[in-house]
């Protein structure tokens, strides 16, 4: 497995591209074919599914990758490769945010009470976090599973079909949800200037004195689309020497259900990276479109 190792300087360079561990995978594809009707209609459905587990193996426990927006896509030793890692909010025992019991002061800001706050490796006698950051695994841009539904069905000269696509079990490091809310009138901002939230929240969300609180952008990106739809009907006519003319209307990328707070689960910063998915920053969402298409077969 070839990573991007960090060296010292006296080695001649910042880092190097090095053979640091092993990595395996283990995952099923299944794909389904039925002819569900076959007279005057004919209906064709596929399914199909697929799943990985992905693992590293290397001898240190983390190498983070230096070319996501904000270093949080990384090789986690026992993790599938690319996991976001990086500081969490501090918990109560029951899975609530331990919040902060007094006003305290950070980056030369004043913060009321009442804020989240970064995990860290003790706590205090009143029970509030003390010491160096806690950084761990905080999310997996690597699916638990994808799975497709295509319809074919004609009908005499008609031809419809219908495409789903399901990805589902992974998280997006969305970097533009905490640019939002800490530039202008964002969903957060916008509560803290009306009362709603403590003064400071989004402040400490979004890491004044280089203390943001990492888990906060990492966000549920499961979905399924709607991926395509198309109809189509063929003329078979007598002139201009035409065996066949067909006249046909799709659409792709039409309609996406998710709880993604983005634009489009389905992108990544890191462009065909095989080691940076998820990553969401000033990433443009996947266009729909339609089209129109005629063609003729002589």
């Amino acid at each position: 497995m070839l990573l991007e190792r960090t060296i010292a300087p006296s080695e001649g360079g910042a880092s190097i591209n090095a053979n640091v561990g092993s990595m395996t995978n283990k995952g099923i594809e299944l794909a389904l074919r039925a002819n569900i009707l076959k007279n005057d209609w004919n209906w064709n459905a596929t399914l199909i599914y697929s799943r990985n587990r992905n693992k590293v193996n290397i001898p240190q426990e983390i190498i983070r990758f230096s070319t996501d927006a904000n270093r949080m896509s990384s090789a986690v030793n026992g993790f599938p490769l690319g996991v976001f890692y990086g500081t969490a909010y501090a918990r109560n025992p029951d899975g609530s945010l331990l919040l902060t019991n007094r006003p305290q002061t950070i980056g030369g800001v004043t913060l009321q009470a009442g804020l989240p706050q970064p995990e860290r490796v003790g706590r205090n006698a009143e029970g509030q976090p003390t010491g160096a950051l806690v950084n761990r695994v905080l999310g997996d841009p690597n699916p638990r599973y994808t799975a497709s539904l295509a319809n074919d069905i004609s009908w005499k000269n008609f031809n419809f079909r219908l495409l789903f696509d399901a990805v589902q079990g992974f998280q997006v490091n969305n970097l533009n949800w905490t640019t939002a809310n800490n530039v202008g009138i964002g969903p957060l901002a916008e509560k803290e200037l009306r009362g709603e939230l403590p003064r400071g929240w989004v402040s400490l969300v979004g890491g004044f004195g280089g203390e943001r609180i990492r888990e906060e952008m990492v966000k549920d990106g499961s979905f399924v689309k709607l991926r395509e739809i198309a109809l189509s009907y063929t003329l078979t006519p007598k002139a201009l020497g035409l065996s066949n003319l067909t006249l046909g209307i799709s659409g792709r990328n039409l309609i996406s259900w998710d709880n993604y707070p983005g634009f489009d689960p389905e992108v990544n910063s890191g462009g065909q990276s095989n080691r940076i998915r998820g990553d969401d920053f000033g990433t443009v969402p996947i266009p729909r479109t339609f089209q129109f298409n005629l063609s003729a077969q002589f």
